[in-house]
């Protein structure tokens, strides 16, 4: 539950800037294959994990289609079975493509960008300037190769997210939430404790709410081929910081960081963490469900694979 990284150990120091938070909560895995000690890392996402820290370490994190057979989350810790993912994070592009042809057995083929409608999410209120400059040049990579883009708008959704994950984890762990010392850190516990007071009622119209944004993503997929969209809305922050300059707005990071990566690992869909060309700024691209193949071939073909 820690998507800026931190934990009860102190958590893990950025692989560049050593002041500075290295993501969460698959910081380790970000760093490890940042720093090349492994060729890949696995990582796992629920509301980011993968992407946030792929994103401020400049490497690459593929979240796949919620269910995917070739990423089971059998043997992970649950946090939240319906949001939770897992997925690879490594340094070069080309690796996680090795890694998911030899799960799935199918080679993947660079695409076409040519004629694409790509939506272009970038709320400005929720982005510094070097976020937002890395949507813009993102933006202007897949234009010229080839896309047309068009200008989308999506809803906070830790309404629903905030309910549906804090409820779900209170039921995984209900067992140890009935011991004495259930062994959690004092800020998760107090979490699962908060989450333990939800109502029927406020679960149920949490997971009615999901329902409704899905249909609403659903709509917007059949208006546009693919998203991008921003990871993070800074460049990695201090460590301890909490709160950050957002417009005239001063946010607190993390729902700063889980509102604009909630909406894609809460509903399902495949996303690619990659770096922007803004240094420790990542950005990601969106497809509709079950269309992993055709949009890591998208990013192959981005990056320049044959």
């Amino acid at each position: 539950m820690g998507i800026l990284g931190a934990n009860a150990y102190g958590g893990t120091r950025h692989p560049a800037l050593p002041d500075h938070a290295a993501g969460g909560s698959s910081s380790g895995a970000a760093v490890s294959a940042a720093l090349r000690q492994v060729d890949f890392a696995l990582g796992t996402d629920t509301g980011g994990s993968i992407r946030v820290p792929a994103a401020w370490c400049g490497v690459y994190g593929y979240k796949p289609t919620k269910n995917h057979p070739a990423w089971p989350t059998t043997g992970v810790l649950p946090l939240s079975p319906t949001c939770d993912h897992a997925g690879p994070l490594a340094a070069d592009f080309g690796t996680i493509l090795r890694v998911q042809e030899a799960l799935t057995g199918a080679a993947i083929t660079p695409q076409d960008w040519s004629g694409l409608k790509v939506g272009i999410w970038q709320p400005a209120d929720w982005l510094d300037p070097q976020a937002q400059a890395a949507v813009q040049g993102m933006a202007r990579r897949l234009e010229e190769a080839g896309a047309a883009l068009h200008s989308i708008s999506l809803p906070d959704m830790l309404d629903a997210y905030s309910v549906i994950v804090g409820h779900e984890a209170a039921q995984v762990h209900a067992d140890a939430l009935a011991l004495a010392d259930p062994g959690f850190s004092p800020d998760v516990l107090t979490k699962l404790r908060a989450a333990q007071e939800l109502t029927p009622s406020q679960v149920q119209a949490a997971y009615t709410r999901r329902e409704e944004y899905r249909t609403q993503l659903a709509k917007l997929f059949g208006q546009v081929d693919l998203l991008l969209a921003p990871v993070v809305p800074t460049s990695p922050p201090l460590i301890g910081q909490e709160e950050v300059q957002l417009g005239r707005e001063t946010a607190n990071l993390r729902p700063a960081v889980l509102r604009l990566n909630v909406p894609f690992s809460m509903l399902g869909v495949p996303a690619v963490a990659l770096p922007s060309g803004v240094d420790w700024v990542g950005v990601q691209l969106i497809a509709p469900w079950g269309q992993d193949p055709w949009l890591l071939g998208l990013v192959r073909a981005l990056l320049g694979g044959d």
